[in-house]
């Protein structure tokens, strides 16, 4: 069964989905004591700042998984005071209401990750053409590289930037202990190979049968002004293999 492509390709998935060595590098990279705060991590700015300054360069960022995860769904990126202000409320209120792990899932399932993809399990499938589970921990550390800037780690354009910060995380692993020596070593000497194109592409011969179910969906859709915005998950009777073999018989 096929999945129809959408300007926004999002999968939600349980955190239970999600690879154990995404979390770890996901935390491990955007907000060390993610388990240990209660929204705002003054500690952590503190040392985001100091990393910055010895670098020379924004490495660290100080907002935590769960601020930015406040600032995704009601805020803008806009770099003021009041944003940031409204942001630590936001962050304070999420984690009164959510676990811990409520709120990582959250915000795995909605980051934007490039490749058009929003959200981890997206994000697998159009990089590595692989679910979640199947992750290696060199995979796991790139994806967790992206938040902080998809096309700045873009690995077809930048490969060289992607792998030094992938190959930095997975030290930020080893740091916290959440791989042994030999691990990370295996995964820095990993190359960085994805898809040259996003998984969508391979509906590249479909245009027609894409088109004619996004037209029905809408329909069915009421109050929406388009479908490819929603996020909306779209399962078909589209084998995008035989869909080629048909294409090319016809031709």
């Amino acid at each position: 069964l096929g999945v129809l492509p959408a300007e926004r390709d999002r999968r939600p998935v349980q955190l239970g989905q999600i690879s154990p060595w995404l979390q770890k590098a996901t935390v491990a990279v955007e907000d060390r004591r993610f388990y240990d705060h209660g929204g705002v991590d003054v500690r952590g700015v503190a040392r985001a700042l100091w990393v910055d300054v010895r670098a020379g360069r924004v490495i660290e960022g100080g907002s935590t998984i769960t601020q930015q995860l406040a600032r995704n769904i009601f805020l803008t990126s806009a770099k003021k005071f009041g944003r940031k202000f409204r942001e630590a409320i936001l962050a304070f209120a999420i984690e009164r209401k959510f676990s811990k792990d409520q709120i990582l899932e959250l915000y795995l399932n909605q980051i934007f990750l490039g490749y058009r993809s929003y959200g981890v399990s997206s994000a697998s499938f159009n990089y590595f053409g692989k679910p979640l589970n199947q992750l290696t921990v060199s995979e796991a550390a790139f994806l967790a590289a992206l938040p902080k800037g998809p096309n700045n780690y873009n690995p077809i354009h930048h490969k060289d930037l992607a792998m030094a910060r992938r190959n930095w995380i997975i030290g930020q692993m080893l740091e916290k202990g959440w791989v042994t020596q030999e691990q990370a070593r295996q995964a820095q000497a990993d190359d960085l190979r994805v898809q040259l194109a996003p998984e969508r592409a391979k509906y590249k011969d479909a245009d027609f049968f894409v088109s004619e179910v996004k037209m029905r969906a809408q329909h069915m859709v009421d109050g929406v002004d388009d479908v490819d915005e929603g996020g909306y998950y779209l399962r078909t009777t589209l084998d995008s293999k035989l869909q080629t073999y048909a294409q090319a018989a016809l031709m």
